[in-house]
């Protein structure tokens, strides 16, 4: 999650999308965006819920299931 918060959106999905391209990482980059939408883009997605369990007493659980959430619609939105 730290990656997604800090990392320029823009940047991060111009990167992904060469290694989406890119003759040995392009199927397994591929596959990771599927995860990245089916386990992190919903709050009460799996992903999310274990980035809450992992940050117990660091920070709110709803602020940490809702970034995870936003962070990955808006990395998805900007991954062509």
């Amino acid at each position: 999650m730290r990656l997604l918060r800090f990392a320029e959106t823009a940047h991060l999905a111009t990167t992904l999308t060469k290694l989406a391209e890119h003759p040995i990482a392009g199927e397994v980059t591929r596959e990771a965006r599927g995860f990245l939408g089916e386990l992190f883009s919903e709050r009460d997605a799996a992903g999310a819920a274990m980035a809450v369990r992992a940050s117990v007493g660091l920070e709110d659980e709803l602020v940490i299931a809702i970034s995870c959430e936003t962070l990955a619609r808006r990395l998805l939105a900007a991954w062509k």
